[in-house]
């Protein structure tokens, strides 16, 4: 009978604790507790740029696509940047 009880427990946490946790972290009150740096948004803290971030959510595959290529750009771009960068601290020393 401990064997039953022991797994009904098991099946108890892995049900509530989703439950519990969505609960706790969605309550809006709750919100700006959690926000890091006093309620500074984690894309300002990580210094991405306005421009950088997704505007809204592209509805076609054209537009996802035109999204896909200006990351990858934008990507390329800050690659080719620390790369130049590097190569001139190490031709300074």
């Amino acid at each position: 009978m401990s064997f039953v009880n022991k797994e009904m427990g098991k099946f108890l946490i892995y049900i509530m604790f989703p439950i519990g946790s969505l609960y706790l972290f969605n309550r809006p009150e709750l919100q700006e507790k959690l926000l890091r740096s006093g309620g500074t948004p984690i894309h300002v803290e990580m210094g991405v740029p306005p421009d950088e971030l997704v505007k809204g959510i592209p509805r076609t595959r054209a537009e996802a696509q035109a999204q896909i290529e200006a990351m990858k750009r934008a990507h390329q771009e800050r690659l080719a940047a620390s790369a130049s960068s590097s190569q001139e601290s190490k031709s300074e020393s």
